[in-house]
């Protein structure tokens, strides 16, 4: 939980106010209020405003991550090296 505290405050100081995060296809219809309602916890918490952007696609995803479409993406580690390698 600490680890999880160290980098969120990381990405706090990074990118302001405002922080996107990006979700993908792996992400259930049911995992959406749960998501809401953790990234309202976090808002009102951290006074920083956290908003979720779904990707349709791994690709998508690698798209706004490199084009600064979110912030900060929950993806699974495959994606990641894959992502990473480009």
């Amino acid at each position: 939980m600490i680890v999880l505290f160290a980098l969120l405050l990381s990405v706090l100081l990074a990118f302001g106010k405002d922080i996107k995060v990006g979700f993908t296809a792996v992400i259930t219809r049911e995992d959406v209020k749960t998501i809401k309602d953790f990234l309202d916890y976090l808002s009102r918490k951290t006074g920083f405003s956290f908003s979720p952007v779904f990707a349709r696609s791994y690709d998508e995803m690698d798209f706004y991550l490199f084009n600064g479409k979110v912030d900060i993406a929950y993806i699974c580690g495959a994606p990641y090296v894959e992502g990473h390698k480009k």
